[in-house]
């Protein structure tokens, strides 16, 4: 398949861009600028609409519950550590507070760098999936046995491009 040599031949591209952009959002955190462009709540965003071919809406909505469960899975962590990145920056700790820590900055590395090295959404969502799945502890995943599965059969129902 193209999209597995393509991936093969920029994936040195994907970690360098992803180092640079995770290293730009927290030198900016930490210079006291918070992250710009935050990805809406999903919870309390107005719908939008897009339209998705059946393979990117399935690829879509597994990438949101992978999210969803890594979310889950560091909130108790992630409270207690933004308390002590407020006090370290001198900063005063609200349940909002943008602790340069929190997954969604190492999420929106990981998706800016994804989209920018390979176009193909294919592409980019299987990889971002595939590196949540891998932070997400596996006593907490949903069932990691059938991510693979579903994942694989997503994989051999895609039409070629």
């Amino acid at each position: 398949m193209r999209e597995v040599a393509d991936f093969r031949v920029r994936r040195d591209q994907w970690l360098l861009e992803y180092e640079r952009t995770l290293r730009m959002l927290y030198v900016r955190r930490i210079g006291g600028t918070p992250r710009s462009g935050r990805r809406p709540d999903p919870e309390s965003a107005p719908p939008t609409f897009h339209l998705l071919d059946p393979l990117d809406q399935e690829m879509q909505v597994a990438l949101i519950r992978k999210v969803k469960d890594l979310q889950l899975a560091t909130s108790v962590e992630l409270v207690a550590l933004s308390h002590r990145v407020a006090v370290l920056l001198g900063a005063k700790w609200r349940p909002d507070f943008d602790n340069p820590f929190d997954p969604q900055y190492v999420l929106d590395a990981i998706g800016s760098a994804a989209r920018a090295t390979y176009v193909a959404p294919l592409i980019w969502r299987a990889l971002m999936q595939r590196v949540v799945v891998d932070i997400t502890p596996i006593s907490l995943r949903r069932n990691p046995q059938q991510e693979v599965f579903t994942s694989l059969r997503l994989c051999a129902s895609a039409p070629p491009r």
